[in-house]
């Protein structure tokens, strides 16, 4: 179990846990929150079973927007939101999961920040989208909202298997 987080503690750029042998998962949520380097939440145990069924040897969970926050008031509130690391391990992340065999899951859920903020919130996940694809990396999503965003892992049958997603 590790986890990196920035100086201040405010940001966390990567969770990783290992699960046994074979190639890395990624899993892309929507923002950190109370998992940390000793600690699993609901959302990381669930994304260690899905790693676990589906053969994965170790979860690495990315998000792109890596401010802590349990609630979303708490993130779109704060100053910097994103991170001035995040691209950089998110980037490191979707390499090394890319040239191991590995995919990467788009969960980051429904994104509802306030309305001043819809139009950076859907480009900062549209530059995401462009930046996994020029890393080498393919997306996949244990299931579709309404809205077409990836599903959280939180909200779907256990036995979900990922499927290519594509932004719409």
């Amino acid at each position: 179990m590790s986890a990196i987080f920035s100086e201040c503690g405010g940001y966390r750029y990567r969770l990783d846990r290992h699960i046994g042998d074979g190639p890395p998962i990624g899993f892309m949520l929507h923002n950190p929150s109370t998992a940390g380097a000793t600690d699993d939440d609901a959302t990381s145990r669930r994304g260690i079973g899905f790693a676990r069924d589906l053969g994965y040897g170790r979860l690495i969970f990315i998000n792109p927007w890596a401010r802590v926050a349990t609630k979303p008031r708490d993130l779109w509130s704060a100053e910097d939101p994103i991170g001035p690391e995040n691209d950089t391990y998110i980037r490191s992340a979707v390499a090394e999961v890319s040239s191991s065999g590995g995919i990467i899951v788009a969960a980051w859920g429904r994104v509802s920040p306030p309305a001043a903020l819809r139009r950076a919130a859907r480009a900062r996940i549209e530059s995401l989208v462009q930046m996994i694809e020029r890393e080498g990396g393919q997306l996949y999503a244990l299931g579709v909202n309404l809205d077409g965003s990836p599903k959280h892992p939180l909200y779907v049958k256990g036995d979900t298997v990922p499927s290519i997603w594509t932004i719409s």
